[in-house]
This record gives C-alpha cells, structure tokens and sequence, in this order.
C-alpha cells in the first residue's frame, strides 16, 4: 500500500489500478505505471522505456539491432539497426501530449543534421559501406493506451 505522501506525490496512481496493461502493436504488454517516474524506477526514464518498446517492436517486424545509444560530438542516435543490407538509424521521440506538436514535429531540421552527423560519424569510424536510411519510431499516448507510429526513411541526406 502506498503512503499518504506517496499518494499526494503521484495522484494518478491508485494502488489498485496502477498495473493496467497496455497493448504494443506487437502484442506486447506494458503497464501504463512505466511511462511515470515512480518510487523505484527514478533512474528508468520515460523515453528509455520508450525507446525499449519501440526496439521491441522493430525486432518484430524483422530489424536486428547493431548498437544503442551511440553517442558522438555534435549527435547521438538512439538505436542502429540492421534491415537486410541496409543500416537503419532510428530516432525514438516520446512525447506524453501533442501541447508542443507531438513526437513526429519534435524531429525538426537541427535534430535532423545532428542525426545526420552522428550517422556518418557511425559509418566512417566502424568502415562501413552499405546504404542507410533514416527512421522515426513516434511513441505518444491514444486515448489511454501507447501509440507507435513508425516512418521508415523519414527524411533523406543532403
């Protein structure tokens, strides 16, 4: 059972229905308590979680994952995937409302170039020499459940 003070810190948590399933595109299950920071999970983020679903639910459509959260001067790419010949960079965007334009507007022109930097970085330290694409994998919630709307080659280099 939560505390009082628990209760007033986190008001849309009741005890009882804090575990109400989410259903994945996938037919994967998450709860909803996942994507709140709650006593416990502090140091799990709600884009990390985010970003663990989406990687989920790529690797059921057949995309096998190379490397997470790669990391350079300038970028960073959330994960790097394999599909068939080509290396996908996806960008995963969380948003938990539509108030700023959502997930997908949030991948604006900057983010694009440093995604776009950080890619070739990639590509020209691993020696790499195989087409690529950009994709955006948007998580928000729909009317009390997740929605995962993926955009294969969202924007194009140069």
């Amino acid at each position: 059972m939560w505390s009082a003070a628990t209760r007033r810190r986190f008001p849309n948590h009741a005890a009882t229905s804090r575990r109400t399933p989410e259903t994945h595109p996938s037919g994967l299950t998450m709860t909803k308590a996942l994507f709140h920071n709650e006593p416990g999970a502090a140091h799990l983020t709600a884009g990390q979680r985010a970003e663990d679903w989406a990687l989920a639910f790529l690797q059921t459509q057949g995309l096998v994952l190379v490397e997470r959260n790669y990391r350079c001067r300038g970028g960073e790419i959330d994960l790097i995937m394999r599909d068939g010949g080509k290396i996908v960079f996806v960008e995963v965007r969380y948003r938990a409302n539509d108030s700023f334009g959502g997930a997908l507007a949030s991948v604006g022109t900057r983010k694009q170039a440093r995604l776009i930097h950080a890619a070739s970085h990639y590509l020209a330290t691993k020696h790499i020499d195989r087409p690529s694409r950009f994709d955006v994998a948007a998580v928000s919630p729909d009317q009390g459940k997740l929605a995962l709307q993926w955009i294969k080659d969202a924007f194009q280099t140069g």
